[in-house]
């Protein structure tokens, strides 16, 4: 019940961490993201996208600016094929690019107590979301959005350990599946293998959550993006759903169907503390109730963001 009621803190074991650097670092994943990478500073952090041609979503992340790289956060199913998509447009930019996973630890927390602990770590800790600070061995602790106070800590594995040493006593260890339902409950998705090139960035949300910079210059899908945005009420959103006791969380993949129809597919699924399941699905606008997934019955909840569409 820490999860939803007191102070959590998780390993993220389910996440990786790409390293870019090099001169033309910035430049290149300026041309390969959907947000503004030229205007992070060092110490900034963003939630970004990588979509291919047609617009569709290869990844979903984050991207954090560091004086002399970035790093790119997103599951670990997924990191050796962004990794391999990315590489093919190098050609002769001055850019490396590594899987910095087992090299690198990361962490999470949530909760008041925890962010007490937080605070005797560091001369300030940040509080809106994308601002960080950083510790005295050199762990970077990034404010997160959400509806509660949460972080995120990654670093070099001394340094971040010495922050997970500080929680102790402060905040319950979770796994990362319990640690999920925080980003589902703030409507953050994620891409997986089974859903990579299922969606465009506006059925994700990805234009409320401020992972799509809509002036910004040319990158892969940006035509398709830019275009479902100036031009036509997009058909699927995606919305927040909960499934009752007894049920466990669908994969990502999952059909949504409704009087035995496909109307939506699973992005994200994690554990309620009680019973039953939270999760982030793409539905047809159209579709009515019931919805069901898996034989089922999925109940609408709000997401914490509106979803109407400013353009009809």
């Amino acid at each position: 019940m820490a999860i939803t009621d007191g102070s959590i803190r998780s390993r993220l074991d389910d996440r990786g961490l790409l390293s870019l650097q090099g001169g033309d670092a910035a430049t290149f994943l300026h041309g390969q993201l959907s947000t503004d990478v030229l205007g992070l500073t060092a110490g900034e952090s963003r939630l970004t996208s990588y979509s291919d041609a047609r617009g569709r979503l290869l990844m979903v992340g984050r991207l954090y600016a560091e004086p002399d790289r970035f790093l790119l956060e997103i599951p670990d199913d997924r990191i050796e094929a962004v990794r391999q998509q990315l590489a093919k447009y190098v050609l002769r930019a001055d850019v490396r690019i590594e899987d910095v996973s087992d090299a690198l630890a990361h962490c999470a927390v949530a909760g008041h107590s925890a962010a007490i602990a937080l605070g005797a770590v560091v001369e300030s800790l940040p509080t809106e979301p994308g601002q960080s600070a950083i510790t005295d061995a050199g762990a970077c602790i990034v404010c997160l959005a959400g509806p509660r106070p949460r972080w995120q800590i990654h670093g070099e594995p001394e340094a971040v350990n010495a922050v997970w040493d500080q929680l102790a006593g402060h905040a319950i260890e979770v796994d990362s599946a319990q640690w999920r339902l925080l980003d589902i409950e703030a409507g953050i998705p994620s891409v997986h293998e089974a859903t990579a090139g299922h969606f465009v960035a506006q059925m994700l949300n990805l234009d409320r959550l401020g992972a799509v910079d809509f002036r910004k210059g040319c990158y892969p899908g940006q035509e398709v993006i830019a275009r479902t945005h100036y031009l036509g009420r997009i058909k699927r959103r995606m919305q927040l759903l909960q499934l009752g006791a007894g049920t466990s969380p669908p994969e990502p993949g999952a059909v949504v169907e409704h009087d035995g129809k496909k109307v939506g597919e699973v992005v994200e699924a994690a554990p309620l503390p009680a019973d039953g399941s939270l999760l982030l699905a793409v539905i047809h606008r159209e579709a009515g109730e019931p919805l069901t997934i898996e034989g089922h019955t999925a109940e609408r909840r709000a997401l914490p963001y509106s979803v109407e569409d400013e353009a009809a």
